[in-house]
């Protein structure tokens, strides 16, 4: 058995002098390394970079505005690429520039984002107006008188005589299959509690003065579901975008067939889980078509007015609409089959306003 080195022998002392030497070199390995941690720690950290502003084909700022209670429309069509509704992330929107709105791709347009250019606003036209901050604001008039708070426009639409029975719908097999094979009607005549009508436009006709009223931010959406359109009767501003969606697990279309001034007709295609169609009109037209022509008897009628101030009727013929400013003004209350009424209402800066309406039933 061998023995071990004894204290200061000639083998031992090496051993001493390597541990030495191994401590020494830990010692200055872990100052440096605490030195580079400190410079770190002291050196000023450089700010993050600022996000890009934004160029063509993406979003431009609006004033803010507010869209009537009943009008669940809006967004200018200045907006890109808006934001998607819970759960549907499967879904791809088209960007939407500041000069143009998308109309599938007709002549003209843009085939990788579905966009057509529509005109500018001219130099000579009226001055802006717009709805912010719960207000009216009104330009070129004394501050005092230029702003009115927003008040609510209500009534009701009844319905007088009896309407002709609605007729069943000529569905497919696919679209039965959807339905569960509950054939549906037309809705001609939806008429609710105490003979309410539903489905009538009502609208400010006349006594408006001469401005641009700049459109709501919110689009309206229009959903084909069950193999209809829905809404069937809606509202929106020149200027406004308005999006169609294909919610069922079917091929639908697109079919829009204006019939005033330069607003333009246009058709596209939209299988399951297709983009948003996305696309506005710069002319007022009352009652403007949309159709689905792959399901014929799909239909919904979108008017378009250069101001805020309209509503559709409820299920029971109730009205909710914004009011316009102070002043008098010719409304007007349209229905497809039951034909239209006028009156005159004076709106007092403060007040709500209440009207009524009868229309009668037409074969």
């Amino acid at each position: 058995m061998k023995s071990q080195p004894k204290p200061g022998s000639a083998v031992a002392e090496p051993l001493w002098v390597i541990a030495a030497g191994l401590f020494v070199i830990a010692g200055i390995l872990g100052y440096n390394g605490y030195r580079d941690l400190q410079r770190r720690a002291e050196e000023p950290v450089a700010p993050p970079r600022a996000t890009p502003p934004a160029v063509a084909g993406r979003a431009v700022k609006l004033p803010a505005t507010i869209s009537p209670p009943t009008n669940d429309t809006a967004a200018a069509t200045n907006i890109a690429k808006p934001t998607q509704p819970a759960g549907r992330t499967n879904r791809t929107t088209s960007p939407v520039r500041s000069d143009a709105v998308s109309l599938g791709a007709p002549a003209g347009t843009n085939a990788a984002t579905n966009v057509i250019s529509v005109p500018k606003a001219r130099s000579d036209e009226p001055p802006l107006a717009r709805i912010e901050h719960g207000h009216l604001i009104l330009p070129g008039e004394i501050r005092g008188r230029s702003e009115f708070p927003i008040r609510g426009l209500t009534g009701v639409v009844r319905l007088r005589g009896t309407p002709p029975p609605e007729k069943l719908l000529p569905i497919d097999p696919t679209c039965s299959a959807i339905l569960d094979r509950k054939i549906p009607h037309t809705r001609f005549y939806l008429v609710g509690a105490d003979a309410g009508l539903a489905d009538v436009f009502v609208y400010i006709r006349s006594g408006l003065k001469a401005l641009r009223w700049a459109p709501p931010y919110q689009p309206l959406l229009i959903n084909q579901v069950g193999c209809d359109f829905q809404p069937y009767i809606a509202g929106a501003q020149t200027g406004q975008t308005i999006r169609v969606r294909n919610s069922d697990p079917i091929l639908h279309n697109v079919h829009a067939t204006p019939v005033v001034g330069s607003n333009q007709e246009f058709n596209v295609a939209q299988p399951h889980r297709s983009a948003d169609a996305i696309f506005g009109w710069q002319v007022p037209e009352l009652f403007l078509r949309l159709k689905c022509d792959v399901h014929p008897w799909m239909f919904a009628y979108v008017s378009v007015l250069d101001h805020p101030f309209f509503g559709v009727t409820d299920a029971n013929g109730n009205l909710r609409m914004l009011a316009p400013p102070p002043g008098r003004y010719e409304i007007e209350a349209i229905h497809r089959k039951a034909g239209s009424a006028v009156q005159t209402i004076d709106v007092e800066a403060g007040k709500d306003v209440a009207v009524q309406f009868t229309l009668d039933a037409r074969p």
